[in-house]
Formats: structure tokens, sequence, C-alpha cells
């Protein structure tokens, strides 16, 4: 599998800490606003229920979306029970974060595999997602060719970041095996 030495312009370590505080502080504000979301979701009445459907209807048709209300009410409800699963990922991502944060400060390159595992396990239940979004809407429907392209970048995005974390192990794995010092290496410096 290709290492690589620098991800754009500088250091895998430094990516990775960059990519792990990144993952954490969204994840854990995701935690936060997937929560508050579910709990002003129940305490709708029906009533209120009703007006968000017709006013999400009105503006998709207003911005040229033609879509019908069961697909209005259909996504609005997936993406109510979508919430809760999104709640357990990111506090997955969220935790893995942290080791990853902790490992490659410390140089422990078995607080990186974590993820390593899970970051592909996320992207393929977020892929999930989208196709039973897709299912309902239609692919060649507006707002399921917008899902599909952020995911798309999402995806790619996510791959170079599991090669940095995977390129990152390798070099603390390859300096633990050469029995090289730590210190003044520039390979780890920041």
């Amino acid at each position: 599998m290709a290492v690589m030495e620098n991800c754009c312009c500088c250091r895998v370590r430094t990516a990775c800490l960059i990519f792990g505080s990144l993952f954490l502080v969204c994840n854990l504000w995701s935690i936060g606003d997937d929560i508050s979301s579910i709990i002003t979701e129940t305490r709708k009445t029906s009533q209120q229920q009703e007006t968000e459907y017709n006013i999400t209807l009105q503006a998709f048709n207003d911005i040229g979306l033609e879509t019908t209300r069961e697909q209005i009410v259909n996504f609005l409800n997936i993406d109510f029970y979508i919430t809760f699963a999104n709640i357990v990922l990111s506090v997955f991502v969220a935790v893995f974060s942290g080791l990853m944060i902790y490992g490659v400060h410390k140089a422990k390159s078995r607080f990186l595999v974590p993820c390593l595992i899970f970051y592909p396990i996320d992207t393929l239940v977020r892929i999930i997602f989208l196709v039973v979004h897709v299912e309902n809407l239609g692919f060649l429907h507006p707002l399921s060719i917008i899902l599909n392209v952020t995911c798309l970048v999402g995806i790619v995005f996510d791959f170079f970041i599991w090669l940095c974390v995977y390129s990152h192990r390798q070099q603390i794995k390859d300096q633990l095996v050469n029995h090289e010092e730590w210190e003044g290496n520039e390979k780890f410096s920041m």
C-alpha cells in the first residue's frame, strides 16, 4: 500500500492531528445538533408536522424541485430515524478521533487502528443512508443528485484522510522496527 510522507503542505503526522481534531470537534457538535433535532421533532404536534411538510413542499417547488408530498413526508421521516444512527456513528468517530490524536501525539500506532477500521465502516453506513434517500426520491431527482455529489466528495476526502492515518501508522511502525531515535527526526517533526 502507498505510504505518504506529506499530505498537501504538511507532514502526515500534522495532518493526522488536524484531521483528528476536526473530526472530534465536528462530531461532538453533530451529537449535540442531532440530540436537539430529536428533541424538537418529538415535541411537535401532528399539526406542526403537517405545517412543516407543507412549508418544505412549497420551498422545494419554489426553487424548481418538483417533489410530491409523499416524497417529502418519507424524506423527513427517514431523516428522523437516520438521526439516531448518526448519533451512534458520531460518538464512535469522536472517541476514535480522540484515540487517534493521543496515538499520534505519543507515537503509539495501536491507537490509530480503530480509526483505520471504523472510518471505512462509517463511510459505508453513510452510503447506505444515501441509498435509502435516493430510493425514496429517485436517482435523477435534483436533491438526490446533490446528495450523491456531496457523498462522493466526502468519500474522496475520507479516503485521503484514511491514507494519512495509515501512512503515519506505517511511519511509527517503521520507526520502531528500525530502532531510530524519535528526537530530532525530521520525519515526525511538525
